[in-house]
């Protein structure tokens, strides 16, 4: 069974949305019995699972095992220019009566990507995903997109692509993560989620295609649906045919190896960012749990609104007494994936102060190494981590989201119930064996803004 952790919360969390009782009649009201998860497979080789929460909005994904991580040197980029392209003609809907279609539909259509996967989901009111062409539209865009050469090189594609490096090139957080995985891993999930600028505008139509029949085979998806029938969800699962270009899949996951980098980028920015780590356990590893509890130990910001967070936050609290009054941010980073993890922190500071931050920093992961948790910080940490998941797991996209990844990955769906219990399990010499383990480790390191005190990282090592 695969259960998966991420930056503040287990994604293998099957969260619910609690469905209220049905609409009073004049002297009782009927009682929704809660449903769990069901997961079917096709014999089409696709995956099918869903989660009834008597919802009014009807949420569907398709997740294709798909992401950045797939690129190689010549096509990096690829995936983002996929996810820019739902809105382009597919087999069987032109691209201004797909959009019409949607919008009558009162629906939302749109496409989100991670390292590992890449997510088309469909939104509409309960009524109208079966009965419009809400649940055929989305197969048609992901399945079936025709990639015509005037579509792909009119511009419109790009220009979103363009908008979407922009913001992130202007988010120092954001460019941060995508250098930390570079230093990290170099390639597989060192592969960025943003397209190189340079390749913009070279993808070409049977690039596009070629990437496409490649990964987008049923034993690499899975339907999912938040809110629906489940057995109205088969029906449309059988819909997906393998066509003469989408035969089973025979790509190879190159397994992702952790090299231990150091990626700089001066700027003239306001504030100086970095961000060290090392490598963490994946997914299926049975440290899951007890990284997740270290992180909430170590700090993941401040908890209370204008709160500094540095009285039992052991990252806060080193970093604030190194620094004084002056500002700074600190959190620290946990991002789980199938093989592979990082572990470490994310700080911000004025350039002056960077130096001593990262001191500070660095001693206060050591000194959790060297010296261990008490029962105090873990159970403080157990309550954080479940406060977290919970708090995550109301919102539907995430619930559709985590439950989309376990179909993928897993033939059973992990519940709540589960998951709290798991995490309730951890004990201090497991959250203490796991900090010696990944605290020790090598590191990799990505910095942006003024440097001049930054030291580089042979001399972290020191």
């Amino acid at each position: 069974m695969t259960s998966r952790t991420s930056s503040l919360v287990l994604r293998s969390l099957k969260g619910r949305l609690y469905g209220t009782s049905a609409a009073a009649t004049s002297d009782s009201s009927a009682q929704l019995t809660k449903q769990s998860p069901r997961v079917t497979k096709l014999d089409n080789g696709l995956t099918v699972a869903s989660l009834e929460n008597y919802s009014p909005i009807s949420q569907v994904a398709l997740i294709v095992n798909a992401g950045s991580r797939f690129e190689s040197y010549t096509n990096a980029g690829v995936t983002h220019f996929l996810r820019s392209a739902t809105n382009l003609s597919t087999l069987n809907w032109l691209d201004t009566s797909l959009v019409r279609a949607v919008e009558e539909c009162g629906g939302n259509l749109g496409c989100t990507g991670t390292r590992e996967y890449m997510i088309y989901s469909a939104e509409t009111l309960r009524n109208q995903l079966f009965e419009s062409n809400a649940a055929e539209i989305l197969r048609d865009v992901a399945i079936n997109p025709l990639y015509d050469a005037w579509q792909v090189e009119n511009g419109t594609v790009q220009q979103q692509m363009v908008i979407d490096i922009a913001n992130m090139i202007g988010n120092p957080e954001i460019r941060l993560m995508e250098m930390i995985h570079e230093a990290a891993y170099r390639d597989t999930l060192g592969r960025s989620l943003y397209s190189p600028f340079y390749h913009v505008n070279k993808f070409q139509p049977d690039q596009l295609k070629g990437f496409h029949s490649k990964m987008f085979t049923n034993d690499r998806m899975a339907l999912v649906g938040l809110g629906v029938d489940h057995d109205q969800l088969v029906e449309e699962g059988k819909a997906y045919v393998q066509g003469p270009n989408r035969g089973g899949s025979t790509v190879q996951t190159d397994k992702a190896v952790y090299h231990g980098d150091n990626l700089r980028l001066p700027s003239d920015e306001p504030m100086t960012h970095v961000a060290i780590v090392t490598e963490g356990p994946s997914l299926s590893s049975k440290d899951l749990y007890a990284v997740g509890v270290l992180q909430m130990i170590m700090g993941t910001g401040p908890h209370i609104k204008y709160s500094e967070n540095t009285t039992v936050n052991r990252l806060g609290k080193g970093v604030g007494e190194a620094i004084k009054n002056n500002p700074f941010a600190a959190s620290c980073i946990n991002a789980n994936y199938t093989d592979s993890g990082i572990f470490g922190f994310y700080l911000c500071a004025q350039a002056k102060d960077m130096g001593q931050g990262i001191k500070a920093a660095m001693n206060a992961f050591a000194n959790v190494s060297k010296n261990g948790v008490t029962d105090e910080d873990v159970v403080r940490g157990k309550n954080q981590l479940m406060a977290a998941i919970g708090m995550n797991m109301e919102d539907s996209s995430n619930v559709l989201l985590d439950l989309a990844e376990q179909a993928i990955s897993s033939n059973k769906i992990t519940t709540s119930a589960e998951v709290l219990k798991m995490i309730d399990a951890v004990q201090t010499s497991d959250v203490t064996s796991v900090a010696k383990k990944v605290i020790g480790g090598k590191p990799s390191m990505a910095a942006i803004g003024d440097l001049q005190t930054v030291p580089y990282l042979d001399e972290l090592k020191k």
